[in-house]
């Protein structure tokens, strides 16, 4: 049987704290064995709370609203996103509300306006079922085209991805890799979300191809004081170029907040050391822990003459194009690809 059709009963909020001095309503979630689900909650840690629907207010008046000042909600997990319950009032037309909220993107000069329409347009996507753990099922064509049109637009690359790849369709591959050519710059958030659709004979993150005997157990001294250019700088030193660093990639700042603005630096004593293949995962490839919601940093390596090439996002950028326009023919928009959606075989 499908796990994604094995449902059972958790129940939550049975001593739920009281909430402007009324108890919540005990609630059971409906979910798959690796995740819980309702429709029309917000997810958060420890209880789920009904999200207040706007009835009264016409969509015109709801849309309009993302023009003002919001935020999301706290959740306390990362995984989770806060809409608000003007995004949840929204998501109730459906469809309805795809083309007024691209009207809004297209129209509004106010970024966070549309960023708020993206965020409910992925609502729509998923019929306003805030998922638990790290899957989340995607269910809108409608909704899932829209958030792809915008990959390229409005300063919405990186949330787009973002949110595509928390359930990866390989419907998306073609329109993805149609976006990275036609893309100005690195477009690295599309680069790091090709990770998550389980492409098959990729050029990165080769580890049948590192030969270099006892690589990727080497001990890396940590920078006491430096940050993850140093690292990398020692790393690639302390390995004798077994690893190899693209040129110019440590002149620029490719980790999150830049040095200066309150980015951490490593502690201890100089001593301290880390495996290559540890540095590697946290900081190189798959980033954080997680990859469900966490795109990683703007690097990446593939197997080079036995060891490892870390390269930047411009190379990742022509690496994938080149692979791509050699397997088109795997991965095109065909049949296959359609039958797959229809048919529900999305991952």
């Amino acid at each position: 049987m499908n796990p994604k059709l094995i449902y059972f009963l958790i129940p939550v909020l049975a001593s739920t704290p009281a909430l402007n001095g009324e108890l919540l309503p005990t609630v059971p979630i409906l979910g798959p064995r690796n995740g819980s689900q309702l429709q029309d909650y917000h997810a958060g840690e420890g209880q789920w709370i009904p999200a207040t629907i706007d009835t009264a207010a016409s969509l015109e008046t709801l849309i309009s609203r993302l023009e003002d000042e919001w935020s999301l909600r706290f959740t306390g997990k990362g995984q989770y996103i806060g809409y608000t319950d003007d995004m949840f009032s929204i998501a109730q037309y459906g469809e309805k509300a795809i083309p007024p909220l691209l009207k809004l993107i297209q129209m509004s000069d106010n970024p966070h306006a549309r960023v708020g329409a993206a965020y409910t347009l992925h609502l729509i996507g998923i019929e306003r079922t805030v998922f638990g753990g790290f899957v989340e099922d995607f269910r809108n064509q409608a909704a899932r085209d829209a958030l792809l049109s915008l990959v390229n637009k409005h300063g919405l690359q990186k949330l787009t991805m973002e949110l595509l790849m928390r359930d990866p369709w390989p419907y998306d591959v073609p329109f993805l890799f149609e976006a990275l050519q036609e893309a100005e710059g690195s477009a690295w958030p599309i680069s790091k979300a090709l990770f998550r659709y389980n492409l098959q004979d990729i050029p990165f993150r080769q580890k049948d191809q590192i030969h270099v005997a006892g690589l990727m157990e080497m001990k890396i001294t940590i920078p006491a004081g430096g940050n993850l250019n140093d690292l990398l700088a020692n790393m690639e030193k302390e390995t004798s170029r077994a690893i190899v660093i693209e040129d110019g990639l440590l002149d620029a700042w490719l980790f999150g907040s830049e040095p200066g603005n309150g980015s951490w630096r490593f502690g201890g004593d100089g001593h301290s050391k880390s495996s290559v293949a540890k540095i590697l995962e946290r900081y190189v490839g798959e980033g954080k822990p997680f990859n469900y919601t966490d795109l990683g940093n703007r690097v990446d390596l593939f197997a080079y003459r036995g060891g490892v090439f870390i390269c930047s996002p411009s190379s990742m950028k022509d690496r994938w194009i080149q692979w791509w326009q050699a397997n088109t023919h795997r991965y095109g928009r065909n049949e296959n690809i359609a039958e797959q959606v229809t048919s529900g075989q999305r991952r």
